[in-house]
């Protein structure tokens, strides 16, 4: 007879080991892979729902609303043996399997002998539940935040933030005092080519002259401000030895001042005239996102589909507008392309084409980060009644 014994005690330290590691274990390894999850799948949902802008199908964003998991410890061992006679006259011995399982094989004496075989299963289970619960950003609340224009206290706090007030007033502004940003592009792709160009000239002088120094900005109430609604006023001054500049000279002439004023507010409305402000017209959530969508690049088949709206120039030329010198030169380029790309920062696969984000693409990401700020500020806390999907996996 042979038998093979595992101490209890084994066994049991083995157990409790597990037991303990289980919770710092499974926080050290699901908080991380939840997190990059969840960032990732954001970057997909917002750079999907540009592209659904551009072929003018529907707008969806899902939140996850919660995320919670289980997790579970189990242990349980199984032995059993059986007997069968033989007829030989040797003597043998087998041993495998030492560890979660364990076989062997005994014989003796002549006709005599009995056969016997015997197994141990003995192990862990550790077992993840997640559940996902799912939300529908919809209804009047959320459709009034994304259709009410951006406040110009978020364009405040970002430019005092460290972002380029380039990029933030080519993002968020579609008008300043009379010149336009492509208001046009704040809904549908246009069929003809926005007026922007002078708009374009005054951020460029506001960046130039906001990294050389020249001109700095400081906040002010404003007059409509109240205790419960406090607004603000952005005033920028030009310094000293700047305000007689060439640069400074053709910001006063572009934007409607006097050649003496040294300093403009920016306050919201749709035209301000004289004493020094000047107004500032801002697009809404769905404006920005309608606007951002013209940097999708769209497949040549497509367009000849009539899947997109072409954007012609306004000079009769009867060729096609190039958005590169509207969005995507200065803000973000959304390519396209069959087979899936090998570095993409984002990326999704919509109507049997690739469109994605190019990791290396630095201007691109910021501007998709700064739109993924503002959707929080603008849309973020809007939640649905009921969640619309709870998935136990």
């Amino acid at each position: 007879m042979i038998r093979l014994w595992i101490p209890a005690s084994l066994l049991a330290v083995l157990v409790l080991t597990g037991c303990n590691a289980v919770g710092p274990k499974a926080l050290q390894s699901a908080r991380v892979d939840y997190n990059e999850a969840i960032a990732q799948t954001w970057n997909q949902q917002l750079l999907l729902n540009l592209v659904r802008l551009k072929y003018r199908d529907t707008l969806i964003f899902l939140e996850i609303d919660s995320v919670s998991t289980q997790y579970s410890l189990s242990y349980g061992g199984r032995a059993d043996s059986s007997f069968a006679p033989i007829d030989n006259t040797s003597r043998t011995l087998n041993l495998s399997g030492i560890g979660a399982g364990a076989t062997g094989s005994a014989t003796s004496g002549r006709n005599q002998g009995r056969n016997r075989g015997f197994g141990l299963d003995a192990g862990l289970e550790y077992v993840e539940k997640p559940t996902i619960t799912y939300t529908p950003l919809k209804g009047q609340e959320f459709v009034t935040q994304i259709l009410t224009p951006i406040p110009l206290n978020t364009i405040i706090l970002l430019s005092q933030s460290g972002w380029s007030i380039e990029r933030i007033m080519n993002m968020c502004v579609q008008r300043f005092n009379q010149l336009p940003n492509a208001p046009s592009a704040s809904g549908p792709t246009p069929d003809y080519a926005p007026h922007f160009k002078e708009f374009a000239e005054v951020i460029s002088l506001l960046r130039s002259l906001q990294e050389s120094g020249k001109l700095f900005g400081f906040l002010q109430p404003a007059k409509e401000s109240t205790p419960d609604d406090k607004k603000h006023d952005l005033v920028l001054r030009f310094a000293d030895e700047t305000e007689d500049s060439d640069e400074a000279i053709r910001l006063r002439e572009l934007i409607g001042l006097t050649h003496n004023e040294r300093e403009f507010v920016m306050s919201e409305g749709v035209r301000l005239s004289g004493g020094g402000k000047v107004a500032v017209q801002t697009r809404s959530m769905l404006g920005l996102l309608h606007f951002l969508s013209n940097s999708v690049d769209i497949p040549q088949a497509h367009k000849d589909a009539g899947f997109v709206t072409r954007t012609m120039t306004t000079d009769g030329s009867g060729e096609e507008f190039d958005w590169s010198d509207v969005v995507t030169d200065k803000l973000m380029t959304i390519q396209s392309q069959e087979s899936r790309p090998n570095s993409a920062f984002a990326a999704v696969r919509y109507r049997g084409v690739w469109f994605y984000i190019d990791d290396s693409d630095l201007p691109a990401k910021s501007t998709f980060e700064l739109l993924s700020y503002l959707f929080y500020l603008q849309a973020g806390d809007i939640k649905s009644q009921s969640p619309l999907l709870t998935i136990p996996l």
